[in-house]
């Protein structure tokens, strides 16, 4: 007799379940939505706070989480409330995000007080606004699926709807007492600083705006969005903003380098106001990639109709994408001018020893050192110009001119003196354990 299998049999046979019973079910467990959504219902957009959209948010989640346990994606007659449920739940979380930064507008210093004052609040109440209205349709909408598929919208819990909780305001003060700091902050004065400066335009040079062109049509805000907002490609750039304000607040925040230079705290401001943004973003990606007739797999129904109207098309791009560009563009001569008097700016002439070739490996030394110090280094040869940070760029650059022997390199002092080692040391032909002390980060 053949062993029952421990897969199969370990878990109890699922069953198919009524309507009916699964109807009370779905009362039960929605119980938490409902009250969360009324609550939002219930008061002026104007009023709403992070905390009761944070709210909502997750029980709108919760909630998807038990459609899609019971098998609500294959339901035709379930599946168009699960799908509001879910533009609830990233329309709220979008709108948490953009609420959060209302908020904290008054605490981000500012290279453009005009524009954070003025011009960024005006924006961000038309946004929320906007996005507030879309909400509270698809939760109409969802009204009337949930009476539709039997289900009770159960008013009475919202006879003592819980208060929501007032955003505090943080003020920007001694954050961090100077026994804290570490003390690699205090010995090292300008690398810091300059490296973040230079990743700052890195990423505001990265951002493609050149394309945004015939977004007053539909189909161009459309064509925009799927060219350049997909979900993954926002949810990269909210990580590349996330990652520099942690080194931010690790390497100069509180540091006495951050007093002395004013302008550090403007960069930190408007990165703070652009990863707002790319939060919101990265939720209406979602909404918009999953959620619009023509992209879900499904029929189309009255929630998903709205996502595809041009008003959600333009405050996406208008209100969130094009906002956080502005946002971070504020701070771009800020960058540059700490740029200019914190990099000392000079070139070298190196000589590759005899026996030596510039390919991949050594060349990747290169790179290395580079993104240690996290400035920008050219290597140039005959007026061909490449970055050290790009490996591609060098290989190029060396396919191109094999019988070079010497090249220029432009950048920071500092940096070269560390290339001009690499180099004398064979740019580690001799063995990674060869290279000189001073180069022991490239060791690891």
């Amino acid at each position: 007799m053949n062993k029952p299998s421990p897969w199969a049999d370990a878990e109890p046979r699922r069953r198919w379940m009524p309507p009916e019973e699964f109807v009370l079910l779905l009362e039960k467990s929605g119980q938490a939505f409902l009250c969360a959504s009324q609550s939002l219902r219930q008061q002026g957009w104007e009023s709403w706070v992070e905390g009761s959209l944070s709210t909502l948010s997750r029980e709108a989640r919760t909630l998807e989480f038990f459609l899609d346990a019971h098998g609500a994606r294959a339901n035709q007659a379930f599946y168009p409330l699960r799908k509001s449920v879910a533009c609830t739940l990233w329309l709220s979380e979008a709108l948490s995000c953009l609420v959060h930064l209302r908020g904290r507008l008054e605490v981000y210093p500012s290279a453009d007080e005009f524009w954070t004052r003025r011009r960024l609040p005006e924006s961000l109440k038309e946004t929320v606004g906007g996005l507030a209205e879309i909400l509270l349709k698809t939760m109409e909408v969802l009204e009337g699926q949930w009476v539709a598929a039997g289900c009770n919208w159960d008013s009475s819990v919202l006879e003592t709807p819980p208060q929501a909780i007032l955003q505090s305001k943080i003020l920007v003060a001694d954050r961090a007492f100077p026994s804290d700091l570490k003390a690699g902050n205090q010995a090292d004065h300008s690398i810091p600083a300059a490296r973040l400066a230079n990743r700052y335009l890195g990423f505001f040079n990265s951002w493609t705006v050149d394309d945004a062109k015939e977004l007053d049509k539909e189909d161009g805000l459309i064509h925009f969005l799927e060219e350049f907002c997909r979900e993954r490609t926002v949810r990269s750039f909210k990580a590349r903003a996330h990652n520099w304000q942690s080194d931010y607040d690790s390497m100069v925040l509180g540091s006495p380098e951050e007093d002395k230079w004013p302008e550090l705290r403007c960069l930190r401001g408007a990165m703070s106001q652009a990863l707002h943004f790319l939060e919101a973003m990265v939720a209406l990606s979602h909404v918009f990639e999953r959620h619009r007739p023509g992209l879900a797999t499904a029929s189309v129904d009255p929630a998903s109709v709205m996502l595809e109207a041009k008003p959600f098309l333009t405050l996406f791009v208008e209100g969130c994408v094009m906002a956080a560009f502005r946002s971070l563009e504020v701070g771009v001569d800020s960058a540059k001018g700490l740029l200019s008097v914190l990099v000392e700016e000079t070139y070298i002439y190196v000589r590759l020893s005899d026996g030596v070739q510039l390919h991949a490996r050594p060349l990747s030394l290169l790179v290395r050192l580079t993104q240690h110090h996290g400035l920008p280094i050219s290597m140039s040869s005959d007026g061909v110009e490449a970055s050290t940070a790009s490996l591609m760029q060098l290989l190029l650059l060396s396919g191109q001119r094999p019988s070079t022997r010497e090249f220029r390199f432009d950048g920071d002092a500092a940096v070269l003196e560390d290339i001009a080692l690499l180099f004398e040391a064979n740019l580690g032909e001799d063995g990674i354990d060869a290279l000189p002390e001073e180069l022991n980060y490239l060791k690891q």
